[in-house]
């Protein structure tokens, strides 16, 4: 994994904002004219000063550092008292400053706004800059900002075309005065490699139409008309803000999406556009959708107009979305049909999350038995069993597409290893061995999920929909919880159910497992999936049980994928099943749409761990038995 997900490419400043109250004798606003006026030579008391840091790149770095999104900062400072102050505040915010740039000699930037009646006249220093950006350093970012620059932006603006040509890193724009009243065509190349164009409503006017006098026509026609000439720029999405008027966004595919502004008091408006730019652009970070995107964007703007400066108002993630989840409250629950539900690779997993079944199994003891030693030695096997994961992709298995499933308890080390080297993550939060699911860390779950900042969260239960109503109705509000949890906090949900044959169950089977894992067991788990659904439980995947035919996977990846989970997809588990029982069911879900891969662990690992343990192979054998046995599995679900 990069580290940093974005980069924001632009200036810095230091920023004083002096405040005026509209009761101040000693000035006044010609509004006819839009003239702020004072006597010239007199001493003017100011009524509050503050002072933060500023500039654009620096005010969408820090709102999606504050939104969990990590973030470096290309920017140059001087090496004056100034730098001091920026430095502390990017520090403050947990900016990555390795692509800063001091110049000896120089000053820092300079902002002084003065503040009256809700809006302001800002007074900016920019000292001329070289701006000798270290682009290699950029290579991991999964995103670029690009911003305004000062008086060598053209340099920087064709480095940046030249980078994205390279690297194909999507763009995301966001002009500034300069780079709108200077050299266009240039501006309009960066315009052709855009992913995502931020720009107000006079912004897109000065893009599309240079210098003609900006039209007073707010209706949505004309705004999504803007959308459309940018479009044929090259521009993918295009976001386009029109103050009290609410804001657009046009996709790649030319769908058009609306957002209001709701009326809400304001302080001063120096940010808000950045402010936006930052809660959208987080949400797109976190797969979220559109109106997800516009929802954070309009929230985070909101809470910027309201303070003074561009960067006190800014929310943090918690605090965003505990906005949101009040006012979905208020709007009547939860919304499904916001979620950018699903996942859009195929997903090879190997689970090794297990602690109960080493402590039982292969030390015959209880868990709370176990000693220190059998804890360090079921911690050493989970990193041979990574070792094996790792050796599999030496062979063959795409990495991209290949997820380690493990617990913190054991599995800390590999779960910050994997994350380092760019696997999928899957973490699980539900304690071991237990026939009702609860949270392994209580009520403290967010706390260990975003330690790790897993790409899947990960709940495995036992769900019959013939267990007790009151069993049954606990664990969705439980799940239920961390299925929001994750989709309002940017992680995958990944749900894995066992269905399990009560007595009268396996009756109607003659006592036959495996009977009732052909005939009862998969109508039962569509009931199951139905049910959760119906409670507001929305997985990204569903980690289900093997099926015995096509037709039974396919019932269950329709009712996966109903109404509007259509990216919904299923892995198939292994539960420990002997080797041809696991082929025939990763082979038969292979051949199913909407089966995306399997997770099996037991079937790869156990018998490999015990002769280890028993020592009866080397470590070295036990790796390459593991790695041997999981691209096995790929080799069958791909069919190659």
């Amino acid at each position: 994994m990069p580290e940093f997900e974005v980069v924001t490419i632009g200036d810095t400043t230091v920023d004083i904002f002096l405040s005026f109250l509209p009761e101040n004798k000693e000035i006044r606003l010609n509004s006819g004219t839009r003239e702020f006026c004072f006597k010239y030579g007199e001493k003017i008391d100011v009524d509050h000063c503050a002072t933060s840091v500023g500039g654009n790149a620096a005010n969408v770095a820090v709102g999606l550092c504050r939104l969990g999104v990590s973030t470096a900062l290309a920017a140059e400072l001087g090496d004056d008292s100034l730098s001091g102050l920026i430095l502390d505040g990017l520090n403050k915010e947990q900016i990555d400053e390795s692509l800063l740039i001091k110049t000896p000699t120089k000053s820092s930037s300079l902002t002084v706004g003065m503040n009256y009646q809700g809006d302001r006249t800002l007074f900016t220093d920019r000292p001329v800059r070289e701006h000798a950006f270290n682009f290699s350093k950029m290579k991991k970012a999964k995103l670029i900002f690009l911003t305004s620059l000062g008086n060598e932006w053209k340099k920087v603006y064709q480095q940046t075309i030249d980078f994205i040509d390279k690297t194909q890193i999507p763009l995301a724009f966001n002009p500034g005065s300069l780079q709108l009243h200077e050299d266009m065509e240039l501006s309009k190349e960066v315009l052709k490699r855009t992913q995502i164009l931020f720009v107000n409503k006079e912004e897109a006017e000065q893009l599309l139409f240079g210098q003609e006098p900006q039209q007073a026509n707010d209706s949505k026609e004309y705004i999504q008309g803007l959308m459309d000439k940018l479009a044929e720029l090259g521009v993918k999405v295009c976001v386009i803000t029109n103050g009290v008027h609410g804001s657009y966004v046009r996709d790649d595919e030319g769908s058009f999406y609306y957002h209001f502004t709701p009326e809400v008091e304001i302080v001063e408006k120096t940010g808000a556009g950045d402010a936006y730019t930052a809660g959208f652009l987080a949400a797109w970070q976190m797969n979220r959708s559109i109106d997800d995107a516009m929802e954070w964007g309009t929230q985070n703007a909101i809470s910027v107009i309201g303070q003074v400066g561009a960067q006190v108002g800014l929310l943090t993630q918690d605090k965003i979305v505990s906005k949101l989840a009040d006012k979905k409250a208020a709007e009547g629950g939860f919304s499904m049909t916001k979620l950018k539900l699903g996942y859009d690779k195929n997903l090879y997993i190997l689970p090794f999350d297990h602690r109960n079944t080493f402590a039982q199994h292969l030390f015959n003891v209880k868990m709370e038995e176990m000693t220190e030693e059998q804890k360090e030695a079921i911690r050493d096997f989970k990193n041979i069993i990574f070792a094996g994961f790792q050796s599999s992709i030496n062979k063959g298995l795409p990495k991209e597409m290949a997820g380690i499933l493990v617990d913190e308890e054991y599995g800390d080390e590999v779960l910050k290893t994997a994350k380092q080297q760019g696997f999928v993550t899957i973490l699980t939060v539900e304690k071991s061995g237990q026939e009702e699911f609860a949270f392994e860390y209580g009520e403290h779950f967010a706390e260990h999920i975003e330690k790790y900042k897993p790409t899947f969260a990960k709940v495995l239960i036992k769900y019959n929909p013939a267990d007790a109503a009151d069993s049954r109705q606990r664990q969705q509000v439980t799940l239920k919880k961390i299925s929001n949890y994750c989709h309002e906090h940017g992680h995958k949900f990944l749900l894995e159910v066992l269905v399990g044959a009560n007595e009268e169950q396996l009756a109607k089977a003659n006592g036959d497992k495996k009977e009732y894992d052909k005939t009862i067991r998969p109508g039962l788990t569509v009931q199951m999936i139905k049910e959760l659904q119906d409670a507001g439980v929305e997985p990204d995947v569903w980690k289900l049980e093997g099926m015995e035919s096509e037709g039974a996977y396919k019932n269950c990846v329709h009712q996966a994928q109903i109404d509007e989970r259509q990216g919904v997809g299923i892995v198939v588990l292994g539960r420990g099943a002997d080797d041809a029982t696991v082929d025939n069911w990763i082979k038969l879900g292979s051949q199913v749409p909407g089966v995306i891969g399997f997770a099996v662990g037991r079937t790869i690992f156990w018998d490999a761990i015990s002769d280890f343990y028993n020592k009866k192979a080397s470590r070295e054998e036990t790796i390459e038995k593991i790695s041997t046995n999981f691209f096995h599995y790929y080799q069958v679900f791909t069919d190659k």
